[in-house]
């Protein structure tokens, strides 16, 4: 798309079998853009009642190539209450910085009123350092429907450092009045928690925010607010353990480590840690919590 295109009242759907390079504004009822190899957007998209942004999600790309790459200061909105949803993969060469979705500077997803936004990212399957699921540094916003990131690390097998599921880095904007819903998995070696935050995340009052991985890293710029509600922390493998006041263990028997600093980046009525599948809880410092806490193991 090159030139501003505008189909108020009808759809406008792209398939492509190579690529798909929105270059200029493109506004209409709902959008549909899928590229098998990758999808760039480097200008506004607007859809009233949904816009919808897949790449390589048959893992044709073979080569080194982000899966769907929003930047140069574009927004993905919509009007009317729609959903937005935006899935994609990682090429699969053996470069580095294969991500799934990106979400450079100064970029903005949001979802008007009720609608939700989901965004679903696995990074290549090469064997490269960097091959996050997700790589936030924008914004996503909803008015009051919920926000949901899932990110995979694309080669779980391999010994690579920086393998995060979800990076949301300093300056990047995560916000609803609604709920929001993170699940990460992340590698085994250094620096791979599965999500890695230097930002805020923040849901409505009396909403809830749930981190559903087996590690996570709160930088000094990290936070995570429901004013009122519930922050969960739950662990995505069987028999991961809980350590309160400790690291994470990345390897072996795996352990969510959650800090004093991190606990105290948290503002909710109650924070919740563990489920169902949670293996022993460990205290190995004292640590201070205002809120409530349950602890499930």
């Amino acid at each position: 798309v090159n030139a501003s295109t505008t189909f108020s009242s009808v759809d406008f759907s792209v398939s492509s079998a190579s690529s798909v390079a929105v270059n200029a504004p493109l506004a209409a009822n709902k959008v549909d853009l899928t590229g098998d190899n990758f999808v760039s957007v480097a200008s506004n998209i607007t859809g009233n009642s949904r816009v919808r942004l897949y790449a390589n999600t048959f893992g044709t790309a073979t080569g080194n190539t982000d899966g769907i790459i929003i930047g140069n200061n574009a927004q993905v909105t919509t009007t009317n209450n729609g959903d937005i949803v935006i899935v994609g993969y990682g090429g699969a060469g053996s470069g580095n910085n294969n991500v799934g979705v990106i979400l450079s500077a100064g970029t903005l997803v949001s979802a008007n009123g009720t609608g939700n936004v989901t965004i679903t990212g696995t990074g290549g399957s090469g064997g490269g350092s960097g091959n996050f699921g997700i790589d936030l540094n924008g914004s996503v916003t909803s008015g009051s429907g919920d926000i949901s990131l899932n990110g995979t690390y694309g080669d779980l097998g391999t010994s690579k450092t920086n393998s995060n599921g979800i990076v949301i880095f300093v300056g990047s904007t995560l916000s609803t009045t609604g709920n929001v819903n993170i699940t990460a998995t992340g590698g085994t070696t250094s620096s791979s928690e599965a999500l890695y935050l230097d930002a805020a995340i923040t849901a409505g009052t009396n909403k809830s925010v749930t981190v559903t991985a087996d590690s996570v890293w709160i930088d000094i710029n990290g936070s995570i607010s429901a004013a009122s509600g519930t922050v969960a922390f739950a662990t995505r493998s069987a028999g991961t353990g809980v350590n309160l006041g400790g690291n994470d263990v990345l390897s072996g028997s795996l352990m969510l480590g959650l800090t004093q600093n991190e606990l105290t980046s948290v503002t909710a009525g109650t924070i919740s840690i563990g489920n169902a599948n949670t293996g022993a809880a460990t205290v190995s410092n004292a640590i201070t919590i205002t809120p409530n806490l349950q602890l499930t193991s």
